[in-house]
């Protein structure tokens, strides 16, 4: 009898583990866990941020700005995959010092197979002056004024779209409409 108690209180705890960690909202100990293999180590996770029914996470390595989709598994801990389920980041942009403070870039892909295509478009902003980033992407314009707010009050944005990643173009704008920081310069 004592035997089966203990087997039962284990399957129950077992369970109720099991049931937490497929209700646990991703947090920045994943993004560690995810890519301590990694030969660029992260150091800064900013903000990972639910848009729509997707979780994306922006995180910084020593020379990149890194974009990544967040994807429970089947044992409810987090993964970094891409739209077709393949692990693999959305995105990475060189951080250069400039005096703007402001990384600006994109990033895209097509599957042929089934002629599904997107876009993201994200970015870092460290300068207060800046309040509006335009993306201009094949004669379309997508005007961001709400922004993720990141760690250290780091401001990000991502816009996504379902067109072909071919020409585009990044501007942040300050409050008197004067050009900031631009991509391609």
């Amino acid at each position: 009898m004592r035997r089966k108690l203990i087997i039962s209180s284990l399957i129950v705890c077992l369970f109720l583990f099991y049931v937490f960690l497929h209700q646990r909202d991703p947090h920045e100990g994943d993004i560690y866990r995810i890519t301590e293999p990694w030969t660029m180590q992260v150091t800064d996770v900013l903000a990972i941020e639910q848009i729509d029914d997707d979780w994306f996470v922006f995180f910084r390595t020593s020379d990149f700005l890194h974009l990544g989709r967040l994807e429970k598994n089947l044992f409810g801990t987090w993964d970094l995959v891409d739209f077709h389920q393949g692990e693999a980041l959305l995105g990475s942009i060189p951080i250069e010092e400039t005096d703007s403070n402001v990384v600006l870039g994109g990033a895209g892909y097509s599957d042929a197979g089934s002629n599904e295509n997107k876009s993201f478009f994200f970015g870092m902003i460290d300068n207060p002056a800046v309040n509006k980033v335009i993306v201009e992407q094949n004669e379309n314009l997508y005007e961001i004024t709400d922004f993720i707010t990141g760690t250290h009050q780091t401001r990000l944005f991502l816009r996504m779209t379902d067109e072909e990643l071919l020409s585009f173009s990044i501007t942040a704008y300050d409050h008197d409409g004067t050009i900031v920081h631009s991509y391609p310069q």
